[in-house]
């Protein structure tokens, strides 16, 4: 998690309102030509390019399959509420391409690995969501708190909060808090409170906004926010019923100001 700007609110004062966002399928998507699908081979590529540049040629085959495996296993984690740093991803990963494959490589051999994993994000990134850059401006412009909330992958923190300084979003989040900085995912109400508490902002006085009802409904409902679900990301019903549900993003300014009026009501 890392903070952006100072905390400006004290815990439980009614005049905050605070707005935390999922990152994908709320915020981006892989959009058309799915560099999803670039990312995955660049990173097949560069895995293969720097082991056999230490002495260990592998198969592409064997790397991607280590990488599809290592994905499955952050899917469940995430499912739990889990996860570990990316480091220790890209450990997993080497461990399924052969066991003994992480304790041949030394630091400097190993950074250069979890580079060819994560820098693919940033060769192919995904593309925001219609209209998300104009609602971050109106939600800050209302004096809303922000934060992002996200589930994470095959990239570090560091390279989506990169990414997010190139696209010009980062100035938008007071708090941003990823679940492999964390090891700690969405729908575990902890991930919710530690942002939460580095706003210094009380669950009562925040909404929380997301396409997963698992993750994302479900997940905040329990840690004490009012929520949103984004419908169109279609990740699955919530078992609570949401406070609010919006088809796409840009309906979201609307529903925060129904959202502020009821709570003065």
């Amino acid at each position: 998690m890392e903070r952006h700007r100072p905390g400006s609110a004290n815990p439980g004062s009614w005049c905050v309102r605070a707005i935390t966002l999922d990152l994908w399928q709320t915020l981006i998507t892989e959009g058309q030509g799915w560099p999803g699908h670039a990312r995955h081979h660049a990173r097949v590529a560069g895995v293969r390019s720097e082991l056999a540049s230490f002495g260990h040629p592998i198969a592409a085959e064997r790397v991607d399959a280590a990488l599809l495996k290592v994905r499955s296993d952050f899917d469940s984690d995430h499912d739990r509420g889990l996860d570990i740093s990316f480091g220790e991803r890209v450990r997993h990963m080497l461990a399924y391409v052969s066991p003994e494959l992480p304790d041949q490589l030394d630091d400097r051999q190993f950074a250069s690995v979890l580079a060819a994993v994560d820098q693919p994000f940033l060769m192919h990134p995904p593309k925001p969501v219609k209209g998300a850059r104009a609602v971050l401006v109106q939600l800050r412009n209302r004096g809303h708190a922000i934060a992002l909330i996200s589930n994470t992958g095959f990239t570090s923190a560091a390279v989506y909060r990169t990414w997010l300084e190139r696209l010009g979003w980062l100035a938008f989040f007071d708090v941003t808090s990823f679940s492999n900085d964390l090891a700690v995912a969405k729908p575990t109400r902890r991930i919710f409170e530690t942002t939460l508490s580095a706003m210094g902002v009380a669950p009562a006085e925040a909404l929380h906004v997301g396409d997963s009802g698992h993750h994302d409904v479900d997940g905040a409902h329990a840690a004490g926010l009012s929520t949103v679900w984004v419908r169109s990301g279609r990740q699955g019903e919530p078992r609570t019923p949401p406070d609010f549900v919006i088809d796409e993003l840009v309906e979201l300014p609307g529903v925060v100001r129904q959202w502020r009026k009821a709570r003065r009501d």
